[in-house]
């Protein structure tokens, strides 16, 4: 006889729909971190469907809401084995589990393929819910004790350095304070908080600035960075670097290109890419490691594929007439790009010192994409995503540096694995909120303080208001990094640039925005 009775067993963490009919479906959902009391940060509701929970084991807190006019009514269950409890459809929901739970669900089929919505608390509403779920648990003596019931307080304040922080954020979870990240683009910036400047960007320099500023995090590109110069130069010297490409020295730490090598195919066949292993390719990523206490985190910068073949490798124009007159160039050129920075990545990882690695790859600009969603799929996105991968296959997060309005490819980018998307431009009107409610746990947010107006022309009161701003949006639920919206550069006054840094202090700490 064959066996009549299926066995169904979910071990893993999270939810699994394992026994699925046309009608209904059942789950189960085990344990994991984004159940825990200091990661709920939203609810949810079905519109048609009722759902059941049932207790398999451990310690569950089933949250229900009702919410009028954006304010929030909870009602807590502690959750008893043997016992179905039942939210009605179109009733705001979550749950609090403790490791080692496990519930069982029963819903309509493909209820989690598209019948949800989601609301997301302020921080008042998520003090709310802590201190309720708090005080229904130490009611019970279950789940926490005083130690650490609130928020999970034992963990959240354990002091953490610089490179744990920012590791944390990056990966979604709640560090100890919100990181703070910059690129220090300015001479005179340098010169006020260094008291000197370096004819180059260097690596020892930037990482020194970064620790006295009090940032978390310092950016060393991986030489050969085009527009970042390698030897010095006059003011207005004519030169060209090891990928052939012709500039004018303008300005500091990167330069605009005035010639690009590659101009049709023949240019492209009698072309050779840079040495990877050349004696100074991560010569600004050994400085800042050995500048480094081993406090902060380094992330290693390089180009993206579009970045090149619009700046570099070739100009705007020639790109434009290749994607249609010679679409198979511009497939072979990408590819040799992408195979050349992961080999260099992989030499820049040797080192040891590499927290993250960063792409800068610049997609629009404040009006919209460069070139079309179509082309960016047919030919970028999948070999930014190969990039994306081989860097992550090194065990580390990978940085998005994307300028420009990009709604119409944030979803594609956010598909390829990034980690984290710098730097949401707000003149661009990318949505500091929106990406944080979107894409939560999918990637984390660095930006988005101003910094062509605010920055530029605020107060240091202005300043303060916009960085409470972004806290605010950004800080549930963690996975997030402050910053401004691109770069401190000359324009910026330094009064500012303290204002800002010594907001995140004082705001951006988690633990004491919970108490």
């Amino acid at each position: 006889m064959n066996q009549i009775i299926d066995l169904y067993q979910h071990k893993d963490k999270g939810y699994n729909p394992f026994l699925i009919t046309p009608q209904w479906q059942i789950a189960q959902l085990n344990y994991s971190a984004e159940q825990e009391l200091n990661n709920i940060v939203r609810l949810d509701i079905h519109h048609r469907t009722d759902e059941a929970f049932y207790l398999i084991k451990g310690e569950v807190v089933l949250i229900a809401a009702e919410i009028i006019e954006n304010h929030v009514i909870f009602e807590l269950k502690l959750m008893k084995e043997g016992v179905v409890y039942n939210i009605r459809q179109n009733i705001w929901h979550n749950i609090v589990m403790r490791p080692d739970s496990h519930v069982l669900i029963i819903e309509d089929n493909d209820t989690h393929l598209g019948d949800f919505e989601f609301f997301y608390l302020s921080n008042s509403q998520i003090d709310e819910l802590v201190k309720k779920v708090g005080k229904l648990l130490s009611e019970k003596k279950r789940m926490f004790n005083s130690k650490d019931y609130c928020y999970n307080l034992k963990i959240i304040s354990k002091k953490m350095n610089s490179r744990e922080r920012f590791v944390t954020a990056l990966q979604g979870g709640i560090p100890d304070r919100v990181p703070i990240w910059e690129y220090l683009f300015s001479l005179k910036l340098q010169k006020e908080v260094m008291g000197y400047n370096t004819e180059l960007y260097d690596g020892k320099t930037t990482t020194l600035m970064a620790a006295k500023l009090g940032l978390d995090v310092v950016w060393a590109p991986i030489n050969g960075f085009c527009g970042i110069e390698d030897d010095p130069h006059e003011l207005n010297e004519i030169y060209s670097d090891e990928w052939g490409i012709t500039y004018r020295k303008n300005g500091w730490p990167i330069m605009a290109q005035l010639e690009t090598p590659i101009k049709s195919r023949e240019d492209w066949e009698n072309y050779n890419l840079p040495t990877v292993a050349s004696p100074n390719r991560i010569r600004i990523i050994k400085e800042a490691i050995a500048a480094n206490d081993g406090q902060l985190a380094i992330a290693a910068g390089l180009l993206g594929p579009f970045t090149m073949m619009t700046w570099y490798l070739m100009d705007f124009e020639t790109l434009s007439f290749s994607l249609f007159l010679d679409p198979d160039l511009v497939h072979e050129m990408t590819e040799a790009y992408v195979d050349w920075a992961l080999e260099a990545a992989r030499l820049a990882f040797k080192t040891g010192g590499v927290d993250a690695f960063h792409i800068s790859d610049d997609w629009g600009g404040s009006g919209g994409l460069l070139v079309s969603p179509d082309h960016f799929r047919e030919f970028f996105l999948q070999p930014f995503k190969r990039m994306v991968q081989g860097l992550k296959s090194l065990g580390v997060p990978v940085i998005m540096h994307n300028d420009g309005k990009i709604w119409d490819m944030l979803d594609n980018l956010v598909d390829t694995g990034i980690s984290a998307y710098h730097p949401v431009e707000k003149t661009a009107t990318m949505d500091l909120a929106i990406i944080k409610r979107k894409y939560f746990r999918k990637i984390c947010p660095i930006g988005n303080v101003n910094n062509k107006t605010t920055m530029v022309n605020g107060t240091p009161e202005d300043v303060r208001k916009e960085t409470i701003e972004c806290l605010e949006i950004g800080m549930p639920g963690g996975g997030y990094i402050l910053s401004t919206d691109h770069s401190l550069h000359d324009d910026i006054p330094l009064e500012n640039v303290k204002a800002l840094i010594d907001t995140v202090m004082k705001y951006g700490n988690y633990a004491h925005s919970i108490k």
